[in-house]
């Protein structure tokens, strides 16, 4: 065991920018702040923190977009020894307002484009882009925050951040995560993969997923720099693949289906050389990929890491071949059993429940004792008034002590990098008037490549004098999900029952739900590709959505299941017939007709004319909320 978590985040940062002061530490859109010039801006912001009194055990919320103000203030809130609180600003009005009542922060930093959200919610907020703000920060001192400057002292235990992730009950939950788990967490991961001198690392996550602040802080304190992808790479694997080549970026984390489309829109794969370790975490890795991997950048190491809010993000790392794609071994000071519904380990081979414990655990969840209670258990392995943290997946340990996953214990999933709590979804549903039950379930219909939200709703009955309730109509279901849940909850499809099918003891049969249907209401059965174009698009949505009819002109790629990630797999695969889109073209234009008319030919997309900004006065709002969801990949 190490004494790794025996300091906090502003200390490890602080002692990074004595030890390279004229290092590059911040690359964002043609801007670059050395360790020195960053740190000097996060300890004028601390102070000005500090004057409104925050401090350990409070709440900072951070409402800003991706920025060089979003890192300055993180770190900031750390200096002055306050916690932060992401919101992510593309999400719906609904959850924003949910998320910041939950976390109710002392103070939210934001700038005048978020000015009108805080402001909608009664919440205090800072506007860093305030040119009064500005003036009060030139006055701050620029040298690093003493802790006898805070408002008591920082601690390893106290509070570093809340991030909120998806709830069983219908409600997201807030995980108090503290500086001695993080600090172990990135720490160690230091130990296990070093950071050679003058490497690059990629930032592509939202901070509100706990792969942000890994992207982030990890690099930031072993003297590394950040290269942070804009709103727009954010989301396009193609501007990714440039971003890793022309900053000869060396580490990358993001998940596996990521992965799979940059691979499949950078042509070719050599341009990737200079990034020889690739992370995936967030899902689970398919053999597949790693083997696909291999053979197109055989110069580079791929690395399964598994972890959660829950333990500061990873527990489990391991190097992956074509072979082997197990989640890895624990970290330092960390602890991974695999128990059996008595809490006794299971036998090498033979699946169980994993339970990790050690240094890297969270304090629990935010206001919830007994949700707390329920998920962080008494240790029966470790020192005395430890505890262990119970994951819900299903592993197994094979006699090398690597861990492989098997499955989920309940009706959590993980989609497209991101955790959704099945119930959370339904629960939603169920707020909904009309909506008696709803049910949700990751659907593979199409095979193990494609896995599908879908939510199922029952209608309330009339009883007694009351008034029978209205049809249910799918598209207003979809809607109003859509409104209250961020977009990676927001199913693909919602499909309405008379009721919902049982078991023989009365429980939901899940395996009895009917699949969906796929199609744009209204396309007709003739309604076919009309060109060479809208063919090749055709073939595009078919393959990209696994269609089993095939695409037709007038499908919405969005209603036929589509999202962000697969949109820009709909980038690439156009590529291979020679037409030339944006992700952003596929979310306004979502139809094969559509598309075809907007798309470029590649053999002259040199000579065309910059793709037009696209109007947004002119969107309707849900135009706008799934065209800003596309900005940004988490």
């Amino acid at each position: 065991m190490h004494s790794l978590a025996s300091r906090t985040l502003p200390e490890l940062f602080d002692a990074e920018v004595r030890r390279v002061p004229e290092a590059p530490a911040l690359m964002y859109d043609g801007t670059t702040l050395s360790y020195a010039a960053l740190d000097g801006r996060a300890n004028r912001l601390a102070r000005l923190l500090l004057r409104r009194g925050m401090g350990p055990e409070d709440l900072v919320g951070l409402l800003l977009p991706r920025s060089v103000e979003l890192v300055v203030a993180l770190l900031a809130v750390l200096k002055c020894g306050a916690a932060y609180v992401p919101f992510d600003p593309d999400y719906p009005a609904e959850r924003t307002a949910h998320l910041l009542s939950d976390a109710a922060p002392r103070l939210v930093l934001g700038v005048r484009a978020t000015e009108e959200t805080a402001a909608r919610h009664g919440v205090p907020l800072l506007v860093l882009d305030d040119p009064a703000v500005g003036s009060l920060l030139e006055r701050e001192s620029a040298r690093p925050v003493r802790d006898e400057e805070r408002v008591r002292p920082l601690a390893p235990g106290h509070p570093a951040y809340v991030l909120h992730t998806s709830g069983s009950t219908g409600e997201p939950k807030g995980v108090i995560g503290t500086h001695a788990g993080e600090v172990n967490h990135l720490t160690a991961l230091g130990r296990r993969y070093p950071y050679p001198a003058g490497s690059v690392a990629l930032a592509q996550s939202s901070l509100s997923f706990v792969d942000g602040s890994t992207q982030l802080l990890g690099p930031l304190l072993h003297g590394a720099c950040v290269v942070l992808a804009d709103a727009r790479q954010a989301k396009d694997p193609q501007a990714l693949g440039e971003l890793i080549a022309r900053h000869g970026i060396h580490h990358v984390v993001l998940v596996p289906s990521l992965l799979t489309a940059i691979l499949d829109s950078v042509q070719p794969t050599a341009s990737l050389a200079s990034c020889t370790r690739w992370v995936c975490s967030g899902e689970e890795l398919p053999s597949r990929l790693a083997h696909r991997f291999a053979e197109a950048l055989p110069g580079a190491r791929l690395f399964n890491y598994y972890g959660a809010s829950e333990f500061a993000g990873d527990g489990l790392t391991g190097a992956c071949t074509a072979q082997d794609v197990s989640v890895g071994r624990p970290l330092e000071n960390v602890a991974a059993y695999v128990l059996d519904a008595s809490l006794r380990p299971v036998a090498a081979g033979t699946a169980g429940e994993l339970y990790i414990a050690g240094a890297a655990l969270a304090r629990g969840y935010l206001r919830r004792p007994a949700l707390t209670a329920e998920r962080f258990v008494a240790d029966p392995y470790g020192p005395a008034g430890t505890r262990m943290y119970r994951t819900g997946d299903l592993v197994l340990q094979r006699p090398d002590g690597a861990v492989e996953f098997v499955g989920r214990a309940d009706h959590q999933v993980k989609l497209r990098g991101h955790r959704v709590e099945l119930g959370e979804v339904a629960a939603a549903l169920r707020a909904r008037p009309g909506v008696e039950q709803a049910v949700a379930v990751v659907r593979q219909d199409d095979g193990p490549d494609v896995r599908r939200l879908v939510a199922y709703a029952v209608a309330s009955r009339r009883t007694g004098p009351r008034p029978a309730a209205p049809e249910l109509d799918a598209g207003q279901l979809r809607a109003h999900l859509a409104a209250s849940l961020p977009a990676y909850m927001v199913p693909a499809a919602v499909v309405v029952l008379d009721a919902l099918p049982l078991t023989p003891n009365g429980k939901i049969d899940r395996r009895a739900l009917p699949a969906p249907e796929f199609r744009t209401a209204g396309a007709t059965d003739d309604d076919a590709p009309r060109d060479e174009r809208e063919r090749a698009l055709s073939d595009v949505f078919t393959a990209v959505l696994a269609l089993p009819g095939g695409g037709r002109r007038t499908d919405d790629f969005f209603a036929l299941g589509g999202d962000s990630i697969l949109a820009a797999q709909v980038v690439a695969k156009a590529r291979q017939f020679g037409l030339a889109l944006s992700a952003g073209d596929v979310f306004v234009h979502k139809t094969v007709a559509a598309l075809a008319a907007v798309a470029r030919d590649i053999g002259a997309d040199a000579e065309a004319p910059p793709v037009p900004p696209v109007p947004l006065l002119s969107l309707s709002p849900e135009e706008f909320d799934e065209i800003t969801v596309a900005w940004r990949i988490t």
